[in-house]
């Protein structure tokens, strides 16, 4: 079994599965998991309730951020407001060693199971939980989820998963339901539509939202599901210790252990604890409707607060880049390209780079990028003309993760139509005059210096031979509050932004270019946008919005 390969690498002192205390069967669904013991509640109870009794100092504000341990380094000891800590190291080792004690004599017991190992793990001591776990001799998909815990905050998340993913599957029907609850990580009618729907129902909606939610798409595994089961698990264990000390846990607060996990920081006057960015500094979570149309989801690395989590395999570092859509029969073809000039040439020295398109949780296409020029990686592959995500993902070999995430609606393959935009650098004056020099020669960047040379390259779809195309191009700034001035056009202009002229179709597939001066533009963020009519009266657009930059 998966879970028994894990177990021997990672626990020194783990027994296989049947072995050592002996284990009710994996496919019992009763557990009293929720049946407090009243010795382990007892010592909770009065080791949270002491007073401040280690040496210590009255401060406003800790910050993990600042790199400062906040509650002691214990999440739990939030009426804690003091540095380093409120306990002395005598009261944490007797509360430890008293739940060892009762773990000892009752290993059968799942809420002092769960306690004690939650405990250990939480005070800093992952070998003593480790060892803790594999004494557990309840229904063992209790145990096989606080070994998957123990597993995930030791630093292995493949294995973590295996355990989270077995016990999920024979668990009691309401906790299962409350781990896998996705709920807070979803917003509008997406929330709307996974709430209407009972909980043995939702499998495919949260198997959708973990495909667009993984970080990487080139890595196994899916760090970002695992953390979501193993802070669920965490509020429950949470849950437990407050109604130990007579508190409530309301659901505000596990929603915000579900979106950010446990807190680490606080600010005094009025007491707000919350997370640091440092521990939940991404956002994978698109943005959109997620149960809708994938094409139009946007992904933000580290600009929204609706959720956040950290990997810990690398730091992740946002990709310049340039998506461009083709139609290519009844396929499409998806050009991509990034960037790397900003960032440290040793950051990424040797580095791997591929461009994974999905249009499904099963379904990748993965292809490396080549580097035609400097510090510019290009990838073109054909995929099905369907929406798709696509995800830039380069590793450094210094442990850094450039990454950029888009969503890509579905190519028309019948009829009059138009490509995206491709923004290029021109090379020796001479246009591109196929699709393959376009793709070699693309921008790995939207962002433009002033005074940069750029080309656009586009193609026209659906057209007979001779046909007589009128093609348009306007620019128009996109956001208020950055001025436009006269555009300085290299073709005759028929106003200050805007430029046409009539071209006959070289056949069925045509292309076009255009020089793009923006020498006279004020740094902002503008639009390019394309208008294409036939003599039929049809038409087609496309546009690209581009931001001119100082150097």
């Amino acid at each position: 079994m998966v879970h028994r390969l894990f177990c021997s690498i990672a626990f020194a002192a783990c027994l296989p599965l049947g072995a050592g205390a002996p284990a009710a069967s994996l496919s019992a669904q009763a557990a009293a998991w929720d049946r407090p013991n009243y010795t382990v509640r007892s010592l909770l109870r009065r080791y949270y309730g002491r007073g401040v009794t280690a040496p210590s100092m009255n401060v406003v504000e800790c910050s993990g951020d600042w790199g400062e341990v906040c509650f002691g380094g214990d999440p739990e000891d939030q009426s804690c407001s003091r540095m380093p800590g409120c306990r002395s190291l005598r009261e944490q080792t007797e509360l430890l060693e008293r739940l060892r004690t009762t773990v000892e004599g009752r290993p059968e017991d799942a809420f002092a199971v769960g306690q004690a190992v939650y405990t250990f793990l939480r005070l800093g001591h992952p070998d003593e939980a480790r060892q803790l776990v594999e004494t557990c001799a309840t229904v063992e998909w209790w145990c096989m989820l606080l070994r998957g815990l123990v597993l995930y905050r030791t630093g292995h998340p493949g294995a973590a998963a295996d355990q989270f993913d077995q016990a999920l599957d024979h668990a009691a029907p309401d906790l299962a339901c409350r781990l896998r609850d996705i709920g807070p990580l979803l917003s509008g009618s997406d929330r709307s539509r996974y709430k209407a729907q009972p909980c043995g129902s939702r499998d495919s909606l949260e198997t959708w939202f973990w495909w667009l939610a993984d970080p990487m798409f080139s890595r196994t595994g899916n760090d970002r599901y695992t953390e979501h089961i193993a802070r669920r698990f965490q509020a429950v264990l949470h849950e437990q210790v407050d109604e130990a000390r007579g508190r409530h846990h309301p659901d505000t607060h596990e929603t915000q252990l579900v979106r950010w996990g446990p807190e680490d920081s606080w600010i005094g006057q009025p007491f707000h604890a919350f997370t640091s960015r440092q521990a939940a500094r991404y956002h994978f979570v698109p943005e959109g409707e997620l149960f809708a149309s994938v094409g139009a989801l946007e992904y933000h690395l580290e600009t929204n607060d609706a959720e956040g989590f950290t990997p810990v395999y690398g730091r992740f570092v946002f990709l310049p880049s340039q998506f461009v859509r083709f139609r290519d029969g009844d396929s499409m073809v998806v050009a991509a390209a990034t960037d790397l000039t900003g960032t440290s040439t040793k950051t990424w020295f040797n580095a791997t780079s591929v461009l994974v398109l999905s249009d499904g949780p099963d379904q990748f296409r993965m292809v490396s990028g080549t580097n035609p020029r400097d510090a510019t990686i290009v990838f073109a592959t054909r995929v099905n003309a369907t929406p798709h995500v696509g995800s830039l993902e380069v590793t450094g070999t210094s442990g850094a993760i450039g990454h950029r995430r888009q969503g890509l609606s579905a190519v028309s393959t019948q009829g009059f139509g138009v490509s995206d935009v491709l923004l290029y650098a021109p090379v020796s004056g001479m246009p591109p005059r196929t699709r393959r020099l376009a793709i070699v020669q693309m921008l790995g960047t939207t962002d433009i210096e002033v005074g940069t040379n750029v080309g656009v390259y586009w193609e026209v779809y659906g057209t007979a031979p001779g046909e007589a195309v009128t093609r348009r191009v306007e620019i128009r700034v996109a956001r208020a509050g950055v001025a436009a001035r006269v555009l300085g056009w290299r073709v005759r202009t028929e106003s200050p932004s805007a430029v046409s002229w009539v071209e006959s179709s070289s056949g069925r597939v045509d292309s076009g270019v255009f020089d793009l001066d923006i020498s006279s533009l004020e740094p902002g963020t503008y639009t390019i946008r394309l208008i294409l009519t036939t003599e039929r009266g049809e038409r087609a657009e496309s546009e690209r919005e581009f931001r001119v930059v100082s150097p």
